[in-house]
């Protein structure tokens, strides 16, 4: 915010592999199954697919074995495990974070798209019309995690705004402190790394100035009308995506779990009832696991529950489900499909008995000529993206604070009745 004319900060994602330098990254190795030639959501394909899960582990020597699939298959899965519980006690099923990620998505764009986010985005040209529906409904999820990381930091920025004017009048004596925070965070500006990161959060100022801004935080949520009260929940519902994306991410498995507790309540406010009816499942059988299967936990709290895909990216590791989608099925997509591919019952059946070697020699070959993405070079770190998405963060602002309301503005009046109510953090 201090140098909005000439950005030198990385987004999101770009921030967060620059003060990860001291992670040390290990790819992890990703195999290619059979195919089953059948609906995936057939009872007789799930059983199959436990089947097959159950052969697997015994090849492998392995106490347990985890199963990741989406909500539909999860939902089968696991009436056919309570169904068969001494057959298939060691298999553990879990629910893919990518698929409810997309789920989130399509709650927030619910929420808030008639109520003035789907006219922002557009009027603002960071999502163009046609693509917009996509982006609201989550089907586009890299546009809709963008869009929601740039609108999320507008209104954060927003918030920084009327801070100033708050910590001024309610608490004069800190302004020494905000001084030493910003140019703290100027000079940390210009060497984005894990040990100056950790000096900048250590210092008693930054401390200070940060806490100050949670009490701000919370007289919006609570104390500034209903517009901002609403708003707000926008707020907290992208740091709850996000905090789901850098569980995954990071391989953070205690923050995993707050993440799924905390999204129970907004499925079912917003009738998805399929994920509202097993995610509470799945959250009580993933606590459990300590007692239940230690080693798979201990195996969790070290990060396996997401892939690293890479091999130098230290914020790079993704869930299950989103590996499968960029391996798996990337490497077996046709034009059409399956059904665009062949009419021919003998040709998909070899089509099928062949796919597992197909996309192993496929990817093979992108390795070897440089197509594979072996060699990491994300684009947050790149200078034009940087400077696009400060662009597109400044349309936002300059449309909400030129054009529309802003939803976090208030009188300097309410500001002076409160300052005799509100105490210095070290008070509470």
């Amino acid at each position: 915010m201090s140098e909005e004319e000439h950005q030198k900060v990385s987004s999101c994602t770009g921030f967060n592999i620059l003060t990860r330098d001291n992670v040390l990254v290990f790819q992890d190795n990703i195999g290619y199954l059979p195919t089953v030639n059948a609906p995936a959501t057939d009872m007789s394909t799930v059983y199959e697919v436990l089947n097959q899960s159950l052969s697997i582990m015994r090849s492998l020597q392995l106490k347990n074995i985890v199963c990741v699939f989406d909500q539909a298959f999860f939902s089968k899965a696991i009436e056919i495990v309570w169904k068969h519980q001494d057959r298939f006690s060691k298999i553990i099923v879990r629910l893919g974070v990518f698929h409810m990620i997309c789920s989130l998505l399509s709650i927030i764009g619910k929420r808030f798209q008639d109520a003035g986010l789907r006219d922002l985005c557009v009027e603002s040209g960071v999502i163009a019309q046609g693509s917009i529906a996509g982006v609201m409904d989550g089907h586009k999820y890299n546009r809709s995690i963008r869009l929601h990381k740039l609108v999320y930091e507008a209104f954060m920025r927003l918030a920084w705004k009327g801070f100033l004017p708050w910590l001024k009048i309610t608490h004069a004596s800190e302004m020494i402190h905000l001084e030493n925070t910003l140019r703290t965070i100027k000079d940390f500006a210009d060497d984005v790394c894990n040990s100056s990161l950790r000096e900048v959060m250590e210092n008693e100022s930054v401390s200070r100035i940060t806490g100050l801004l949670k009490v701000y935080l919370s007289f919006l949520r609570e104390g500034n009308g209903c517009l901002s009260t609403f708003w707000m929940s926008y707020v907290d519902m992208v740091e709850l995506l996000l905090g789901h994306v850098r569980a995954s991410r990071e391989g953070d498995w205690l923050l995993h779990l707050p993440c799924i507790k905390d999204i129970i309540p907004w499925y079912f406010a917003y009738d998805n009832i399929y994920y509202g009816r097993y995610l509470p499942f799945y959250y009580a059988q993933m606590k459990r696991l300590p007692v239940d299967n230690p080693e798979v936990y201990d195996y969790f709290m070290k990060g396996g529950f997401s892939v690293q895909i890479g091999s130098t990216n230290p914020f790079g590791r993704i869930p299950v489900d989103q590996t499968t989608e960029e391996t798996v099925n990337k490497d077996t997509e046709t034009s059409g499909g399956t059904k665009g591919f062949s009419l021919k019952p003998e040709a998909i059946r070899r089509y099928y008995h062949t796919a597992e070697y197909r996309r192993m020699y496929l990817r093979q070959l992108r390795e070897m000529t440089g197509l594979g993405g072996a060699n990491f070079d994300h684009a947050d770190l790149h200078q034009p993206r940087i400077q696009k998405d400060e662009k597109d963060i400044r349309s936002v602002l300059d449309l909400v604070e030129n054009s529309w309301i802003n939803p976090f503005s208030h009188d300097q009046s309410d500001l002076v009745s409160l300052s005799t109510s509100i105490a210095a953090p070290e008070d509470h």
